[in-house]
């Protein structure tokens, strides 16, 4: 896409730019959380999966998801 589409899309879908914003603190904060709890529990290959790939936090939410239940078992 050139720079002249990008204006086109943001013109004609105005809803754009506010639903990317909101992905993107969505998926941050998913993955502070992930990385911190991958962190915490010295999951290091966890750890670099949440670094290098982007998944708009469902990742994140299935591995935290798994440490809950784990943590409840023991």
């Amino acid at each position: 896409m050139t720079a002249p589409d990008i204006q086109q899309f943001m013109t004609n879908a105005p809803w754009a730019f506010p639903l990317i914003v909101v992905l993107a603190i969505w998926s941050i904060a998913w993955q502070i959380v992930g990385l911190w709890t991958a962190a915490r529990n010295g999951h290091k290959a966890w750890f670099a999966v949440f670094l290098l790939v982007r998944t708009l936090g469902i990742l994140e939410m299935l591995y935290l998801s798994s440490q809950r239940r784990s943590r409840g078992r023991s």
